[in-house]
């Protein structure tokens, strides 16, 4: 399935929702008008839409209710889920029993509506939440499968979903790549009964052997994900269609930001044409020789924002400019080149002669409302410099840089400053 989140509403909907509601307003001033009184001890004007009128609101309060206790703890608690699906089918039962006869002792004349609309709720849940019919988890047979694609949210993040459908990736399907599919199934459940923790969307088209495509999305926080996914770096069509940048031409990309802590810089096409063409050429380069070594083994050093605008958009008409953000490692030579050429020092955290202290925490809290207390607190610089070997700025976190990562720390220069890091074991 696939949500395409450039759909636009024409002024065609938009007609049909407003003759729709202008019908409904006259359906229901005629409805009031011939309703009996109140005093008549009636509360529809037609006793034989009551039944039905009863089994949906029930069924959607129930369903509301388990929704609200099952997320309100973060992530989602099948426990609290039920626990909610149960009393918002008796609540809302009896609230609107009282409303059909408000006398207590017949409230259970509607019981055949409760059994109805518990069976209702029951198979309802059952489907879309405990994976009754095996649709979270299903996967083709890799025999049937020719090829797969995949974007990953915190490569594009705001085309991400659009993207997918136009991605010229074809992996092949083996025991690598398939292996990767069926583990994206577990470690997706696992975070949908938790979703409090950093998660990342990933889009899937398979096509068939039949001429069939079959997409799939997963949300995944498993910490596990960084050593799998390194593995698809391993592919040339992985790599070449990682980002939008690799398959663009220099001349469409309008826009280079990098932030790294003190450092940052900005240029622009217009202005700068040149250098935005020897950049992305630069990126382009960096990002085809990646493997599996580059994200497993090498901490990022930079950041790179750009902005891409196809050349079949024009004038004042933005709406499909892409944006993505790029990691910069070490072993990017060609781009560490370029941004120090225009004298942009690569180094976002500070020497060790300019820390005064640094702080070590444990992610791992046993009581998140207690105030945080440092395990460790570092002020010798042969220590603070064997931690900057191994500390990435919080804003740098990734996908694969957020395993093995039970440790933040806190920097404190000499001048007073600040700077929150997690600090990769390894």
């Amino acid at each position: 399935y696939v949500w395409n989140a450039a759909y636009k509403a024409g002024i065609g909907p938009l007609m049909i929702s407003l003759i729709i509601a202008l019908l409904l307003f006259a359906a229901g001033g005629m409805l009031y008008r011939i309703r009996p009184m109140e005093a008549a001890g009636k509360s529809m004007a037609f006793h034989w839409p009551a039944f039905v009128i009863q089994v949906v609101l029930t069924v959607v309060f129930s369903l509301f209710l388990g929704i609200f206790f099952g997320t309100i703890l973060g992530g989602l608690s099948k426990a609290w889920f039920v626990f909610g699906l149960i009393f918002g089918l008796l609540t809302g039962y009896v609230m609107i029993q009282m409303i059909y006869i408000p006398d207590f002792k017949k409230i259970s004349e509607g019981k055949w509506r409760l059994l109805i609309s518990g069976l209702i709720v029951l198979i309802t849940a059952l489907v879309s939440v405990f994976d009754l019919t095996g649709y979270d988890d299903y996967l083709p047979k890799q025999e049937k499968i020719e090829d797969i694609a995949m974007v990953h949210g915190w490569n594009n993040n705001e085309n991400v979903i659009d993207k997918i459908t136009k991605i010229r990736m074809h992996l092949p399907c083996d025991d690598n790549t398939y292996g990767y599919l069926k583990d994206l199934t577990g470690w997706s459940q696992s975070f949908e009964e938790n979703d409090s923790t950093p998660h990342h969307t990933c889009q899937i088209r398979l096509h068939l052997k039949n001429r069939k495509e079959v997409y799939r999305q997963y949300d995944i926080a498993d910490r596990r994900i960084r050593t799998s996914l390194a593995k698809l770096f391993d592919y040339p069509e992985y790599r070449e269609n990682l980002y939008t940048l690799s398959s663009q031409s220099p001349e469409e990309v309008i826009r280079f930001e990098w932030r790294k802590g003190d450092a940052s810089g900005e240029i622009y096409s217009d202005q700068e044409q040149d250098k935005t063409k020897a950049l992305a050429r630069a990126l382009q380069d960096d990002i085809r020789q990646m493997n599996s070594a580059t994200v497993t083994g090498e901490i990022p050093v930079a950041q790179i924002d750009c902005t891409i605008r196809p050349v079949e958009d024009s004038g004042e008409d933005y709406d499909n400019e892409i944006y993505e953000s790029i990691l910069v490692y070490p072993s990017f030579i060609h781009t560490l080149e370029i941004l120090d050429a225009e004298g942009k020092e690569i180094r976002i955290l500070p020497k060790a002669e300019e820390i005064s202290k640094i702080e070590v925490y444990s992610l791992a809290r046993q009581d998140e409302t207690a105030p945080a207390k440092p395990e460790q607190v570092l002020e010798n610089e042969k220590e603070i410099s064997e931690v900057l070997t191994k500390a990435i700025p919080a804003d740098l976190i990734t996908v694969w840089t957020d395993v093995d990562m039970e440790k933040s720390i806190e920097i404190t220069k000499k001048d007073g400053s600040m700077i929150s890091c997690r600090y990769l074991q390894k």
